[in-house]
């Protein structure tokens, strides 16, 4: 379960709502609720989901790593009964780093600075009830998004992200994101046999 009160980063909200009959849409609160990640995506498990990936490194002034990733997922996240509100939920992305370890090393991630967009949505404006066409409301959300950490890795890390979506006929598509970590290449932990 993850606590909002201890993320890592700065909660930075980014909405998109669109409303065809001038009602007010609610925006979804996230406060003081424990959300279980329910999807998790990875380039090595998903590759067909991770669109247009880019990354640069770079070595900083003061010898630190510094490394940035960028790139859109699918997701297809869409709502669920019981119809009505927010559906939310936590999205995990698990992301390579596509750099060159030295050998015997890992990066112990010191800063980091995650990013995420709202990419592509879709929601049918005039769908169809049981007393025929209807108006209906319609939203997307990213609430906030933290991540990976203070972390040493030999090549993958996690960020995550609330996101939420509104309306029975909406689709939250595309999700964009831009990570940028800085680090120092460290030796790695010797590997404890199991006993």
């Amino acid at each position: 379960m993850y606590d909002r009160k201890k993320m890592l980063g700065d909660a930075i909200c980014a909405s998109v709502c669109t409303n065809a009959t001038s009602q007010e849409v609610s925006t979804p609160n996230f406060e003081n609720q424990k959300i279980k990640a329910m999807a998790k995506y990875g380039q090595i498990l998903n590759p067909d989901r991770f669109r247009s990936q880019h990354w640069t490194h770079t070595r900083t002034g003061d010898g630190k790593e510094l490394i940035t990733i960028t790139g859109s997922v699918v997701i297809d996240f869409k709502m669920t009964p019981p119809y009505g509100g927010w559906t939310k939920e936590t999205l995990e992305l698990e992301l390579m780093l596509p750099i060159q370890f030295p050998a015997g090393k890992v990066l112990h991630i010191d800063q980091w600075a995650p990013f995420f967009t709202i990419n592509g949505f879709y929601g049918d404006t005039h769908a169809t009830g049981a007393g025929g066409p209807t108006s209906a409301n319609h939203g997307v959300i990213i609430e906030d998004f933290w991540g990976p950490g203070r972390v040493k890795t030999g090549g993958s890390f996690s960020v995550f992200a609330n996101i939420g979506v509104s309306g029975r006929q909406t689709k939250f598509h595309r999700i964009g994101y831009h990570i940028t970590l800085v680090g120092s290449f460290v030796k790695a932990d010797p590997v404890r046999p199991v006993m």
